[in-house]
């Protein structure tokens, strides 16, 4: 191989003719390592020339002058790689709350307490949404790192959501046995149960099928989401991309061995088609009303089931992965141990 002179590049003889590699300085300030081939060393070196005066064309000259230019452009790469559900959110977050609070910004000259100014102005929200904004948030800079659009990540140096103990909102234990009680005067009650006996969300209890039912166990494989075309869909995978697997209880194997087998899918629509949330929301709150049972929204059954698993097994790793949650951060939203757990832990205390 004949090379070049020091920090110019290097040439390596190939079927073809010639093949140089060198180092070139990019507009944004990195360094990028290219190869340009011809049959002379003369023509690739031309090819490298050619090259470095595209570097100031339009296409590599900084694009993304503030905040809100590159978070439109963040915003639009997620788009038909994400779940509909989970885009909307993201576009619902940047357009109502980030980009009108600090889309002039410029992106390298943002720092950590303007940050702070905003979220501080984001706390009458609910703790998931601020911690969804913050979520985002960060996304949108690591990419811009990654990019080469900015070069730091302002949220790194930012407050963490401030501690305030949200109310404790679980079904009691009298309530959940009166939803049981009465589904065999009422159906409907029937959905309900198998989110209280497993945790599961009711997009994945809609599209559970008998299929997914083993010895003891259920996968937990696809959910029923909102389409982005309107109407709803089955998705051929869960929130966080995996199936999952939960344990089958007493009740529920009771439950479950008591249902006719009318449709592919485990808890149908009088049609046999998959429910909707739109379906059995209206179905949900009646129920509650005729069993006498205050009203807490859908996803509190899982919250609940959350809550009891965590003080029958004390073990906030199973809860987790019964739950689904990568990141135990999510779990601890749903857990809310009181007194009496401490006092029960305090007595297995090993010594």
């Amino acid at each position: 191989m004949k090379r070049a002179t020091k920090g110019s590049g290097g040439f390596t003889k190939v079927s073809t003719g010639w093949r140089y590699r060198v180092w070139i300085d990019m507009p944004d300030g990195s360094r990028l390592r290219k190869s340009f081939t011809g049959k002379t060393q003369s023509a690739c070196r031309k090819a490298l020339e050619e090259y470095q005066k595209s570097l100031s064309d339009a296409e590599f000259a900084p694009k993304y002058r503030t905040l809100g230019e590159w978070g439109d452009a963040w915003l639009s790469s997620k788009k038909g790689r994400v779940v509909y559900g989970t885009y909307h959110n993201y576009e619902l977050y940047w357009e109502r709350h980030i980009k009108p609070a600090l889309g002039r910004l410029e992106l390298d000259k943002i720092i950590p307490v303007q940050i702070n100014q905003f979220l501080a102005e984001k706390q009458h929200l609910s703790l998931s949404t601020q911690d969804a904004i913050r979520g985002e948030l960060s996304q949108i800079f690591r990419a811009g790192i990654k990019n080469g659009v900015c070069t730091k990540n302002p949220m790194l140096g930012v407050d963490p959501i401030p501690n305030k103990d949200p109310d404790v909102q679980v079904f009691s234990i009298d309530e959940i046995n009166r939803i049981a009680r009465h589904v065999n005067d009422n159906p409907n009650g029937l959905p309900i149960l198998a989110m209280l006996y497993t945790g599961c969300r009711f997009e994945e209890i809609a599209a559970l099928m008998w299929g997914d039912i083993g010895e003891n166990v259920i996968c937990i494989r696809r959910a029923v989401v909102k389409a982005e075309t309107g109407g709803w869909e089955i998705r051929e995978r869960t929130k966080s991309g995996h199936d999952r697997i939960v344990g089958i209880n007493p009740n529920m194997q009771q439950l479950l061995d008591n249902l006719p087998h009318k449709s592919m899918y485990v808890f149908p629509r009088a049609d046999g088609r998959h429910m909707t949330y739109d379906y059995f929301y209206p179905k949900y709150k009646k129920y509650l009303e005729e069993v006498c049972v205050p009203y807490l929204s859908i996803h509190k059954c899982r919250h609940s089931y959350a809550t009891y698993l965590l003080r029958g097994c004390s073990d906030f790793r199973i809860v987790q992965e019964a739950l689904g949650h990568s990141d135990p951060r999510v779990t601890m939203r749903y857990t809310h141990p009181d007194a009496s757990d401490q006092i029960r832990a305090a007595k297995k205390l090993a010594y």
